[in-house]
């Protein structure tokens, strides 16, 4: 028997990324359905989708027509980084001296690569080790622009200029159109996912156990979002997935509590009041955009660029190139302003969700609660916050005991749970007069499309030096847990984090001092106050949380949304 529950909500479909602030409204009537029973035979649709976002679809790509950068004549010495098919980004860079790959400076808009490193080697697993357990949180893969984003803006004000002309390299604005959809998936964000999940399978598919029930895969509701995951599946388990997994659709949207998507469920995420990310972002712009404006003016005439103008120019670069192979926005600019951009983007993500946020913690505490609920084997609590306590405390929904564990969802909410784990290697100030010596958060390395966050258990029949040196005797024995963390297949190291870790040489932390570092996790995070509290952000955040005078709130205030 299943209980239906109607409910008439007003849902809104937000942009993951800090970038796009803006919000659209739409009405909707839902039939939410809890089932009394796990023995129901449709516990886990996919389809039709519920709260997709928005879907609109884009100009197919015709790179073999389009693409003037196909290597005939030009002078090699030159050209940027030559990346993989289908994308095109070995356009002739001014000041390119170096010979960079201009898609590793987009921030989280650049295409997936592994992470160059974060400060630890990689290490083969020991011989008396063997991985227990992997918990997998995957971005999406590449997409078109969010429908109100600051390309879609640039787009109308040049179609409005009817009266301007472009010369040099701005020539190819005359005429232009706008061919981009809004928030799906591009081909090669397809391509990026299923590749992932082939990635993943030749890594851990000999985890999975096929005596025990499908596992329980996790996606939010957004079409990018259920679409990524699918793919993923599919590259792990082939198109047979579904035989072997179950994928829960969790509503992303206002209302709805959601640990995958929780930029919507913290409400001072959305307050100006509380952030900071904007304003410095803003500083930054006009510094390392100041000549870019003054190039693309002296070749314009009948239209004022603007800084917000200039940068919506330099977005449309990996936003076209990622949809539609190619991008002549990316030639725009220098190598000098392609390292600007990344850096505006740093701040975005570091100050607007990780320890430079006021809610950077609560935001991802969420998440970091059930991760360590999984790896410890017990149920959540009833005070766990920021999830949907409907799922989570079904064991249908919110299963014990898998090997793998695979959770679709946004850039920001992996930048969240650097936050709520309490990572201050990556928490240090990112002020608006430039990158920092020794910078640690770099979005492309952390956020790129389809980022991946890994953490395995590892069991070890004896410990393992610290420094990965032969055993010798006299040193310790017994089973040994230890819990290693990876982003984007370079490990991070606890130990930059948490003393308790140790200066270890693999970056793994033994599971009792995992355990032991994250014991204060859900009071650092300050949930109520940093979500719902009035306060207001005035200095820079180091910690994840607001430095205002804590206030109490009660509880049941925001029992609404634990649907």
């Amino acid at each position: 028997m299943k209980l239906p529950l109607l409910l008439s909500i007003q849902a809104a479909a937000v942009s993951a990324n800090p970038l796009d602030l803006f919000r659209r409204q739409a009405q909707a009537t839902v039939t939410v359905t809890v089932p009394t029973s796990s023995t129901s035979n449709n516990l886990f649709p996919t389809s039709p989708e519920i709260f997709p976002g928005n879907t609109a679809t884009g100009a197919p790509a015709g790179l073999a027509q389009t693409n003037p950068v196909n290597g005939y004549g030009l002078p090699n010495a030159t050209q940027s980084y030559v990346a993989p098919n289908p994308l095109v980004t070995n356009e002739i860079i001014v000041d390119n001296t170096n010979n960079i790959n201009i898609a590793r400076n987009w921030g989280n808009l650049s295409p997936y690569e592994p992470a160059p490193g974060f400060g630890v080697e990689e290490y083969a697993l020991p011989a008396q080790c063997s991985i227990k357990q992997v918990h997998i949180l995957h971005r999406h893969g590449a997409r078109y622009p969010t429908a109100d984003a600051s390309t879609a803006g640039l787009a109308i004000a040049l179609k409005n200029a009817t009266n301007a002309s472009f010369t040099g390299p701005l020539s190819f604005l005359n005429g232009f159109t706008y061919k981009l959809g809004a928030e799906i998936l591009v081909p090669v964000g397809r391509q990026q996912l299923f590749d992932s999940g082939v990635q993943a399978s030749y890594q851990y598919k000999y985890l999975y156990n096929t005596s025990a029930p499908k596992i329980v895969a996790r996606t939010t509701s957004q079409d990018r979002i259920l679409k990524s995951a699918e793919y993923w599946l599919a590259g792990f388990f082939g198109f047979e997935w579904s035989d072997y997994a179950n994928l829960e659709v969790i509503i992303e949207g206002t209302g709805f509590n959601n640990s995958l998507a929780s930029y919507d469920t913290c409400a001072n995420n959305n307050k100006p009041a509380t952030l900071t990310a904007s304003g410095v972002m803003s500083a930054w712009e006009n510094i390392y955009l100041r000549q870019a404006l003054t190039r693309l003016q002296a070749n314009t005439k009948g239209f004022n660029w603007t800084i917000p103008l200039v940068y919506a120019a330099q977005q449309m670069c990996p936003y076209e190139t990622v949809a539609l192979g190619y991008s002549a926005f990316c030639q725009l600019f220098t190598a000098a302003e392609w390292q600007g951009f990344e850096y505006s983007v740093d701040i975005s993500f570091e100050q607007g969700g990780g320890l430079g946020s006021a809610q950077g913690r609560a935001s991802g505490i969420g998440y970091v609660d059930e991760l360590i609920d999984r790896i410890t084997n017990m149920m959540p609590n009833s005070t766990i916050e920021g999830v949907n306590k409907t799922l989570d405390l079904n064991s249908t929904f919110f299963p014990l005991g898998q090997t793998i564990y695979f959770d679709a969802t946004h850039d920001i909410d992996i930048s969240y749970t650097l936050a709520a784990l309490g990572l201050s290697q990556f928490g240090a100030v990112l002020p608006s007069t430039g990158p920092p010596a020794n910078q640690q958060f770099i979005a492309s390395n952390l956020v790129p499309f389809g980022a991946r966050l890994i953490t395995e258990v590892i069991s070890c029949s004896t410990p393992i030096n610290a420094q990965h040196l032969p055993v010798t005797s006299g040193n310790s024995t017994g089973n040994t847990t230890y819990i290693h963390l990876s982003a984007n297949q370079r490990t991070i190291p606890f130990g930059a984090s948490f003393s308790v870790c140790g200066n270890r040489a693999d970056g793994w932390c033994e599971l009792n001092n995992f355990l032991a570092a994250e014991a204060n996790r859900t009071t650092l995070a300050e949930y109520n106050f940093s979500c719902f509290g009035n306060y207001s952000v005035s200095a820079n955040i180091t910690d994840g949380r607001p430095y205002s005078k804590r206030s109490s709130i009660p509880l049941e205030k925001f029992d609404e949304l634990y649907l």
